[in-house]
């Protein structure tokens, strides 16, 4: 049965055109989930569409700068444009972080900095 779970700019790096670089919390379900099932699902709200990317998720070594992170690479496999003519998606999912902005920006950058200095792929 899938399983839903909700990640964050903070959370998700493109590391080449079919290749994307996760991060999720150790002991959380997401993570849990990601290693019991290599399959995923993510959705996404950009230009008034909605798309489904669809991939195969593969655990990665753990960096030791984040101990409290699991990595995941998935090599996407599919990717679906969801739009209608004259009603364009205007949102995803949004949320307000009560300790600020520029408390969430802090929060994400040594994540998504480790992300990216694991390098990209031309795939």
């Amino acid at each position: 049965m899938p399983h839903l779970a909700m990640l964050s700019y903070g959370e998700v790096v493109a590391a080449g055109q079919s290749l994307l670089r996760l991060a999720t919390y150790r002991g959380s379900s997401t993570t849990a989930n990601l290693q019991r099932t290599a399959h995923v699902t993510f959705c996404l709200i950009a230009g008034g569409a909605a798309y489904y990317i669809k991939g195969s998720a593969m655990e990665q070594a753990g960096l030791p700068s984040l101990q409290s992170i699991v990595i995941f690479e998935v090599a996407v496999t599919s990717v679906l444009e969801d739009r209608e003519r004259g009603m364009p998606l205007t949102s995803g999912v949004t949320f307000a972080c009560e300790a600020g902005e520029e408390a969430l920006l802090v929060r994400w950058q040594p994540v998504v900095t480790a992300l990216r200095a694991l390098g990209t792929t031309g795939t």
